[in-house]
């Protein structure tokens, strides 16, 4: 083998060490928080709180004071988290009677969280597809607009939300997100919500919705309960497990399935959180018993995960701790 040949060897692989060097920088550098040594003396920024609050269901009063308890807001209800972010499960809307009031004051606070370098994330609820599907859910104001049609002041908005999201490590829905729909992943799931919305939103026929599109029904993540309601603790495991090892998720948590207490329902070592402790005070069980006006909220700071109650804080032990 010629001199030439050797050199032109050794130089491609100078170059490939190169790169894979360049590539090992330049994920260190996307770290975060960045890898600083303590001895440098250098300050940290910060990880970002994760607060995330289940059904309000048209009531204004109780969302200001549950944001205000989490420390988001003051007491005229404006944003004061900064970095911040605040995920809303779903479920705005029906129950109470600040449906409107409450969908224009998320959309104001997530304009002044945006302007301080926090986030309001609004996940599809069920309440929320009935609202734009289904017409006999629709708030009616005389001599104005139906603001809830698909051009109208918050149906535009809402026919973009999202049904599920992963976020640090977090799947967030209203439901449940089931192994299938994990298995598809958020993009193309969302992306189908979005277009079925889009083609039955005229028609206001929710139940042919249902039948005509999974993402739509009851094993879908705007609907599902099985990780809630299911006593199987095994059964439940080796799903959750399941759907999370798809998403590359750690934990998984929901609203939509009001909890017996007062409480959040915590379950599978830590890993599936159901924070629908119905914070509305319109909320009703199906028997007409009323049941509201339990205020909780869920702080999520990089693996430390706490629930937040009006009587004090609680450590929730999870698995991936």
């Amino acid at each position: 083998m010629s001199a030439e040949i050797i050199d032109e060897e050794e130089a491609t692989k100078a170059r490939v060490k190169e790169r894979q060097r360049a590539t090992a920088l330049s994920v260190r550098a996307s770290t975060w928080p960045p890898v600083t040594p303590a001895s440098h003396g250098q300050q940290q920024p910060p990880l970002r709180r994760n607060i995330a609050v289940g059904d309000l269901h048209g009531d204004l009063v109780n969302t200001k004071a549950v944001l205000k308890m989490a420390g988001l807001v003051d007491d005229r209800g404006r944003w004061t988290g900064g970095r911040d972010r605040l995920i809303q499960l779903g479920d705005v809307a029906d129950r109470g009677p600040d449906t409107l009031a409450l969908f224009r004051y998320l959309y104001q606070l997530r304009k002044e969280a945006a302007a301080a370098g926090g986030e309001v994330v609004l996940i599809m609820g069920n309440h929320e597809l009935m609202t734009l599907m289904h017409k006999k859910h629709r708030l009616r104001l005389p001599f104005m607009r139906d603001p809830f049609s698909e051009h109208g002041e918050i149906g535009r908005w809402l026919k973009h939300l999202p049904i599920m999201q992963v976020i640090d490590g977090t799947v967030y829905a209203h439901g449940g997100v089931s192994p299938y729909w994990a298995k598809l992943g958020c993009e193309r799931t969302n992306l189908q919500a979005q277009k079925s919305i889009k083609r039955y939103i005229h028609s206001g026929d929710l139940l042919a919705a249902k039948m005509q599109f999974p993402v739509f029904g009851d094993n879908g993540p705007a609907w599902y309960r099985r990780y809630a309601y299911d006593k199987d603790e095994a059964a439940v495991s080796e799903l959750l497990d399941e759907a999370l090892g798809a998403l590359g998720a750690r934990r998984m948590v929901v609203a939509h399935s009001p909890t017996r207490s007062p409480k959040m329902h915590v379950r599978c070592q830590g890993k599936f959180i159901d924070i629908d402790t119905k914070i509305s005070r319109f909320f009703k069980w199906p028997d007409g018993t009323p049941d509201g006006n339990h205020l909780s909220a869920l702080e999520i700071i990089g693996d430390r995960v706490t629930a937040i109650y009006p009587d004090g804080r609680e450590l929730i032990s999870c698995g991936a701790d």
